[in-house]
Order: C-alpha cells, then structure tokens, then sequence
C-alpha cells in the first residue's frame, strides 16, 4: 500500500498563466507554511509559476507515515506528490534538510525537474550539529502544548538554545483552540535528522549528465555550506555549468533574514522560455 499523500498547498497569482510548480520542501524544525510569504511575492513577480508548500512527513499535516523516516523515504513521498500532481513542469526548492530531500528527489520522480534550488542547504554528509540535537532533548523536556509563544522562547533559551533558534522555534508553533503545539513528530525528526547526516547526494551536483541546472544559495551568515564545499560546488560548475553558486546575506534562514534576495534570484532564474 502506497504511503500517504504528502499535505500541500498550492499557491497562485490570480493572473496565473500555466500549470508549472515551484515544490518547496521546509527545514527539519519546520512546515510548509514557513514559505508562503515568500512564494506568495514570487508568483505575484512571475504569475508564469505557482508554488506548492509541501509538509515533509512527520511535519504539519503530513502525519502517520510508516518507518523508515530517511532522507530516501521522504524524497520518495515528493516524487509521488509530483506524479500525482502532473506539472507540465516542475522545479524544486529545498531549505537545509530539505534541500537533500529535493536533490534526492529528482533521483526518483516521474520525470527530471526544470531546476533545482538547495537554499543554505548541503549536498553532503556532515558532522552532527549541536543545536540540533539540543532542541530534540528540550522538546522531549518540554510539555506538548503551551497557553504562548514567549513561554516557549523563555524555556529554550533557559535550555541553551541559541536565542535566535529559539525565536524562530517559538515562531513557528501551531496554534489550534487556544494553545500552541510543535509543528513536527520528534521521533521522525529524530531519525530524518541522523540520516540527513549520513547521506551523500554529491554525485548529483559533479554528474555532467544531469539535465538541470541546480542553484544553491549560501547564507553568508550560515556554516552549514562550509568553505569547503562551496569551493567543491564551484568547481563543479566550472566542469559541469550547472552548479551556480549565490552568496547573500542572511543567516540560515533567507526565507525571513533576506527573503528580497531569494525572490529576486528565483524572479530572474525559473525558465520563461514557452513550454
């Protein structure tokens, strides 16, 4: 039996003038929604393009989904959102963990996308973060509802994370009758973020046979691209020409520290030739 169809919303302009989606994928702590300010300024820009804010399982709405929880589990999930959707084309933007999960995708979709986006996000194995691990052990500290945000900003940060993790943690709680609940399943995050860790998509970004461009957008504030790998990504452009590198300015999270930037290179970027 097929898994669930991953939650989604679909974002137009009301001038809307064909059927290509943009899917974007949230980060690990995160939820479709956290991109729809961004995407709604895009489509109004390029009404050429709709946009499709996806819960990653165990995420939002997409809830209930069977083991494993792996990088490959959730980029099987989107490939099956696109087959079931039908593009006459599709490009993909991930964020952080959900940039592999995009570069995964495209391994396994129905057909190969336009484009695709890793915004801060990397293509290779990394080293386990602190942080993120600390607020796994604080939600599990914490209880499953909460009467406001800044109850759960102060407990956070008394738990050691970094204020402006925390800020945006508490920004990012469900609010349903009254009160405030995470916006993710901590056992699924738990297993997606240890084989985000573990998996290498590097062989997507050096193949010079992958018929799409791949964008990734370094946060200059960020280190989850480290100097290392942007120096790997732009080698690879120069063999490949299909691995631009964009530096901006922001932290890790360009969809509220410069969401300007990400608007404009998406703006000038997505295909406008006719289908």
């Amino acid at each position: 039996m097929p898994p669930p169809l991953l939650h989604h919303q679909l974002i137009t302009s009301p001038d809307a003038q064909s059927k290509q989606c943009l899917i974007v994928l949230h980060g690990i702590f995160g939820a479709g929604r956290n991109w729809a300010t961004v995407m709604k300024r895009l489509v109004v820009q390029r009404p050429d393009w709709s946009a499709v804010l996806v819960d990653l399982r165990g995420h939002g709405r997409s809830i209930g989904f069977s083991q494993p929880h792996t990088v490959a589990s959730a980029a099987s999930d989107v490939a099956q959102l696109v087959q079931t959707l039908q593009p006459m084309r599709w490009s993909i933007l991930g964020h952080s963990f959900g940039g592999k999960v995009a570069l995964h995708a495209t391994t396994t979709a129905p057909s190969p996308p336009a484009q695709v986006w890793l915004v801060d996000a990397t293509p290779l194995p990394a080293n386990p973060a602190d942080t993120p691990w600390k607020i796994l052990a604080a939600v599990r500290e914490l209880p499953t509802h909460f009467d406001s945000r800044n109850d759960v900003l102060n407990q956070l940060i008394d738990r050691g994370i970094p204020t402006r993790a925390a800020q945006w943690l508490s920004a990012n709680l469900t609010h349903n009758d009254g009160r405030y609940t995470w916006p993710f399943e901590p056992d699924t995050v738990t297993d997606l973020l240890t084989d985000y860790y573990n998996t290498d998509l590097w062989h997507v970004i050096d193949d010079p046979a992958v018929p799409f461009n791949i964008h990734v957008i370094k946060a200059q504030d960020s280190a989850v691209l480290t100097d290392d790998a942007c120096r790997r990504i732009e080698h690879a452009s120069a063999q490949t020409g299909h691995a631009p590198l964009h530096r901006v300015v922001g932290g890790h999270w360009l969809n509220t520290d410069n969401p300007d930037a990400v608007v404009a290179l998406l703006d000038q970027h997505l295909p406008r030739e006719p289908l």
